[in-house]
């Protein structure tokens, strides 16, 4: 029995996240944390979590073969494999398998499901989007990105944040081209937090908010916002875009790791030229919002 969930995203690209029946615990942690309604797949493109290709002894008549009609030879895919998931993307049709590994270790499983997201992100770049490392908040409907590597106070400042802003994501966020010709802001889940026991936390990962500027962090002895010039701004938004895949490049092709780069670059040129850009300093304990709501208002 294969059972999805539906993940929409604002540059068109409709997802059909499943599982055969050997993998439903994992999908289903998936779409309880990514708050997905259950659907079926409707022509959308697949993430399927399976292990039919890993394991092909005895697979003739899985139940998935009725769900996906294509050859099951090994030439016909590419294959990430990592101590966490193992993925197989098919060169020709909108479809990926996906096997979570760690599936008997609860602390682990998260870091798999972490790791299954990037056909989803790769999908979106092919359609101008980029993926953030970056927290993201909502003012009066207009969505900014906090951006900084990991330990330099980007959570830190999410968390400072007043009440009247809308909190969306202190990790990850996919920042997606609209079919309007802007761009949008999708939060994406704190894997970490599970990692760390924290089973708290959902994302509407399907919501996606119109992203009115960029912050890239630097400590600091006062608060203030600095607007950037495009080239820094797109360098910088590179940089943010490539720590999100981090180790997971190192499953990579040399030719595919070329072109997801070039593509990152390229959308990363094009967000530059339409979203503004700012340097936030920031101190610990001033109001930097105030800041930041000035440079958006």
């Amino acid at each position: 029995m294969i059972e999805g969930y539906s993940l929409s995203l604002s540059d068109g690209n409709d997802w059909w996240i499943a599982s055969d029946e050997d993998n439903l615990s994992v999908v289903n942690k998936i779409a309880r944390i990514m708050q997905l309604e259950r659907s079926d797949p409707n022509g959308s493109v697949q993430l399927i979590f399976s292990e039919i290709l890993s394991n092909q002894s005895d697979k003739t008549d899985h139940e998935l073969l009725k769900y996906v009609n294509v050859s099951l030879s090994r030439q016909d895919w590419r294959c990430y494999d990592s101590e966490s998931v193992r993925i197989w993307d098919h060169k020709e049709k909108p479809l990926s398998l996906c096997e979570a590994k760690y599936r008997s270790f609860e602390h682990y499983v998260y870091l798999s499901l972490w790791n299954s997201i990037r056909p989803i992100y790769m999908r979106s770049i092919l359609s101008g989007g980029i993926p953030f490392h970056a927290s993201s908040a909502e003012l009066n409907g207009k969505a900014v990105l906090f951006a900084a590597p990991g330990g330099t106070g980007k959570s830190t400042c999410y968390r400072r944040l007043p009440d009247y802003w809308k909190r969306l994501s202190d990790d990850e966020n996919l920042v997606v081209l609209g079919k309007d010709g802007k761009y949008r802001v999708h939060p994406f889940p704190t894997w970490s937090e599970y990692m760390r026991n924290e089973h708290n936390n959902t994302w509407n990962t399907g919501c996606s908010t119109p992203l009115s500027a960029v912050f890239f962090l630097e400590q600091a002895k006062a608060d203030e916002v600095l607007q950037i010039g495009n080239g820094e701004a797109a360098f910088s938004m590179n940089r943010s875009a490539c720590q999100v895949f981090g180790l997971f490049w190192n499953q990579a092709s040399e030719e595919s790791k070329s072109d997801c780069r070039r593509r990152i670059f390229l959308n990363a040129c094009e967000v530059a030229h339409k979203v503004p850009a700012f340097l936030l300093r920031v101190t610990l304990n001033g109001n930097f919002w105030e800041a930041v709501e000035e440079a958006i208002s």
